[in-house]
């Protein structure tokens, strides 16, 4: 079939005219020619063929004496594919009029009556025109929509793989978390992350951007690359928050933020910190479910502004046995049910208190999906359970094995010494993590001196320049101690300084030799030295000695010699 023709460019229609073979066409015809419309007239037995070629714009048929054979034409063009509606205009006797409400629910549009009118003809065809051109309008329309929807589709489907590759969804798997995340529409505004450091501290990210759909799945996007790769290098909670929002405020438009929050769980020093900007609190749970403690958003959201050291501090308090973390998008406390009333805060911790522990994730996602009442949520949904009992996955750091270093260098050196200002802000042992990456340590080998760095650099700062007692990790409430005078000296320390000597040899003596010394009064090593595996502390000075062939105190204890051995 011929293209429609462009009713709006067009001021004359395109009109098929079908009657009887009797010469009575021709009046017909010569009328409508007259108005300036074109004019194709056949027979019923050649009006498809003639339909099919000209494409008309509208239908005249000339009924005869009787409708039944105007109406089977009618019928028989209707049925011919096409996707546009051609109006279908009939001419009758005056004694015909009785039938013409059959012929209008049938297939006809409007009626002529003999004899004819010229005007009122004219005014008939006008209103074909009219609507034509609505219809032709609509169509246009249809087919914006169309390429919107298709554009759209292909939008979602990209970004949803983006987001799928950025994320690493195929690698979120760890037996310490438990997660669900569902959209209000095709795509999420809501991210959850999660990864290990080299020291097997668990990280994990919860964000949610402003709105919903692809602007804010788009808006989380400059969040999931310096969570995975600053926690793979170790850097703690602050660097990460800091870099993050630098991100965002980069990357994002005025106006637009996005609520984190980030969590630690450390098992091996027995601590959790949390920085929450702008989220839901996360609630801590005992084995029993009694709430312990609420992480309270302190900070704003990413995206508002530059965090400075103070705004980009985290919260810290010691894990408490068997203990679960809920974490949730306010997307999760403000789902309304179908009466319109809020699923709530209270709500969500009461129902997780009162689950067993090993099943209080099944619990929240049911008791929730009853609340919605089998609708769909209107904003995005994040929820996470963390296991930090299941936190302390099988220790990653493991003694070498054979092969050497394998960077391909015969030796390189790094030496700092850090002053009380660098120590309140750099993260030095992700940073040399990082440097012993780009000269290209293997993996096995930077998680061992990680481990290895960052316990001989933490005694030196708690013990030797905080002077802080370690017999106050005895218990939960010793460790909070711990961790609020940790804060409280680090920040007013104004003297002192700790220097670090790495020295890796790949040439001669396939080893790496680490010093870290302080200007403190030193501490009690032996004490620590001396605890076991099961002690609450000492465990990093007998983990240090698993890894490396050698580990000299001095006398004073402000002074660590380490050998790390390549082989």
């Amino acid at each position: 079939m011929n293209a429609p023709r462009d009713w709006l460019a067009e001021e004359h229609l395109s009109v098929l005219v079908v009657g009887a073979a009797d010469g009575a066409l021709a009046p017909l015809e010569r009328l409508v020619s007259r108005l300036g419309h074109r004019v194709v007239a056949c027979t019923p037995a050649d009006a498809e063929a003639r339909y099919i070629e000209c494409a008309p714009d509208l239908l005249l048929i000339d009924s005869g004496r009787t409708l039944s054979g105007a109406l089977h034409t009618s019928l028989r063009l209707r049925a011919l594919p096409g996707e546009r509606w051609v109006p279908a205009l009939y001419v009758v006797g005056r004694e015909q009029e009785p039938a013409i409400a059959q012929a209008l629910e049938a297939q006809a549009d409007d009626y002529l009556t003999q004899p004819i009118s010229v005007v009122v003809l004219r005014a008939k065809l006008r209103a074909a025109a009219r609507a034509l051109s609505l219809q032709r309008q609509n169509l246009r329309q249809q087919a914006a929509l169309e390429r919107y929807y298709h554009n759209a589709e292909e939008e979602q489907r990209v970004a949803s793989h983006l987001m799928r590759r950025l994320i690493q969804t195929d690698m979120l798997s760890d037996p310490a978390v438990e997660h669900r995340i569902s959209s209000a529409s095709h795509l999420s505004g809501d991210l959850i992350a999660f990864a290990r450091t080299p020291g097997n501290s668990l990280h994990v990210l919860l964000a949610d951007s402003t709105g919903h759909g692809l602007a804010a799945s788009l808006g989380v996007m400059p969040l999931v690359q310096p969570f995975y790769a600053m926690t793979e290098k170790g850097f703690g909670l602050s660097a990460i928050a800091q870099e993050m929002s630098r991100k965002v405020c980069d990357w994002l438009p005025l106006g637009r933020f996005v609520a984190a929050t980030l969590v630690s769980v450390d098992q091996r020093e027995g601590v959790v910190c949390v920085w929450n900007g702008g989220n839901p609190p996360i609630v801590m749970l005992a084995e029993d479910g009694r709430e312990i403690h609420r992480f309270e958003s302190r900070h704003v959201p990413l995206g508002i502004g530059p965090l400075d050291d103070q705004a980009a501090a985290p919260e810290r308090l010691a894990l408490r046995p068997n203990a679960q973390l809920l974490a949730f998008s306010d997307g999760v406390s403000e789902a309304e049910s179908p009466e319109g009333m809020a699923f709530g805060i209270e709500r969500l911790v009461s129902i997780a208190a009162a689950a067993p522990r090993g099943a209080r994730m099944q619990a929240l996602t049911a008791a929730l999906d009853e609340h919605l009442g089998g609708g769909s949520a209107h904003d995005d949904l994040a929820l996470l359970l963390i296991d930090c009992g299941a936190a302390a996955v099988e220790d990653r750091a493991e003694p070498a094995t054979r092969g050497g270093c394998g960077c391909g260098l015969k030796r390189w050196r790094f030496r700092v010494e850090l002053t009380p200002d660098e120590l309140r802000i750099t993260d030095v042992v992700a940073r040399l993590t990082g440097t012993m990456e780009r000269m290209g340590v293997p993996e096995a080998h930077r998680t061992n001196l990680f481990v290895v760095l960052s316990e001989l650099f933490n005694n030196a700062l708690d013990h030797g320049l905080l002077r802080l007692d370690s017999k106050l990790k005895g218990n939960a409430r010793g460790m909070d101690r711990f961790l609020e005078l940790r804060t409280r000296r680090l920040r007013a320390l104004n003297a002192g300084s700790i220097l670090i000597d790495f020295d890796l040899d790949c040439g001669v003596s396939d080893r790496v030799r680490i010093e870290v010394s302080d200007s403190g009064d030193g501490f009690d090593w032996r004490a620590l030295a001396a605890n076991d595996e099961n002690a609450a502390f000492g465990r990093g000075i007998l983990l240090v000695r698993r890894l490396c062939s050698s580990l000299e105190y001095s006398d004073r204890g402000n002074q660590a010699v380490a050998v790390y051995g390549l082989h």
